[in-house]
C-alpha cells in the first residue's frame, strides 16, 4: 500500500487530469476523516472494556506501567529530535541537506506531535487470545489497558498543548507557496486567453467566407 502511494504520488500529476485529482482529493479527504472518527470511537468503547478485562495484574500496577510507558514514549521521541539531527549534520555534509536543515526551535512541533491513536490499539488487539495449545495467552489484557492509557495521555497531554508550541516556533511565511500560487494564476489567465483567441480566429474566418461568397 505505501509503495502503491508513493508511486501514485510521483506519476499520478502527470497521468490523471486535474479535475479527477481534486475529486479524488475531496473524496478521500472526507473518508480519511470518518475513518479517524471511527477509529476513534473504537478506542472510547474499548477503554471500558480494557478495564473490566484486567485481571492479569492489578489496576494500580497496570496504571503504574502505563504511566511510565507514555513517559518513555513522549521522552524517546523528544530526545530522538534533539539529538539525531545533530548526527545527521555531522555525516552528511551535502549542499542539499544543509539546505534542508531547520533550527532546533522550528523542530519542537515535531518532536511534541506525537501523539497515539488508533493504530496502536489495533496492533495491540490483533495479539492473539490463545497460544498456539489453546491457552490463555497471558497478560494480554495488561497489554491491551497499558495501549489504551498510553493513548489517552498522549492526546490529553499533548494535543491541547500543541498549538501553542506550534506558535513557539515562530515559522516563517511560506514564500514558495505565495510563488506557487501567483504562477498557477498566470497560467490560468494564459489559457483562458488563448481560447479566447482560438474562439475569435473561426469567427474571423468565418467572416472572410462570408465576404467572398
Amino acid at each position: 500500500m505505501v509503495t502503491c502511494a508513493l508511486v501514485t504520488s510521483r506519476t499520478g500529476p502527470r497521468l490523471i487530469r486535474s479535475d479527477a485529482r481534486l475529486e479524488a482529493t475531496a473524496f478521500w479527504e472526507v473518508t480519511t476523516f470518518l475513518l479517524n472518527g471511527a477509529l476513534f470511537v473504537l478506542v472510547g468503547i474499548q477503554t471500558p472494556a480494557a478495564v473490566r478485562a484486567l485481571t492479569s495484574i492489578s489496576l494500580l500496577q497496570a496504571t503504574m506501567i502505563a504511566a511510565a510507558v507514555s513517559a518513555t514514549v513522549i521522552a524517546a521521541r523528544i530526545a530522538w529530535f534533539c539529538t539525531i539531527p545533530y548526527l545527521i549534520r555531522l555525516v552528511d555534509r551535502r549542499p542539499q541537506q544543509r539546505q534542508r536543515r531547520i533550527g532546533a526551535r522550528q523542530r519542537r512541533p515535531l518532536a511534541w506531535a506525537g501523539m497515539r491513536g488508533a493504530i496502536s490499539l489495533a496492533a495491540a488487539l490483533t495479539i492473539p487470545a490463545t497460544t498456539a495449545d489453546g491457552q490463555p495467552l497471558a497478560q494480554r489484557d495488561a497489554v491491551i489497558f497499558i495501549t489504551v492509557v498510553v493513548i489517552t495521555v498522549t492526546l490529553a497531554v499533548l494535543g491541547p498543548a500543541l498549538p501553542a508550541v506550534v506558535r513557539s516556533a515562530r515559522f516563517a511565511e511560506d514564500a514558495d507557496e505565495a510563488a506557487e500560487e501567483q504562477l498557477a494564476l498566470r497560467q490560468l489567465a494564459e489559457i483562458r486567453r488563448g481560447g479566447r483567441e482560438g474562439r475569435a480566429a473561426p469567427s474571423a474566418e468565418n467572416r472572410c467566407t462570408g465576404d467572398r461568397a
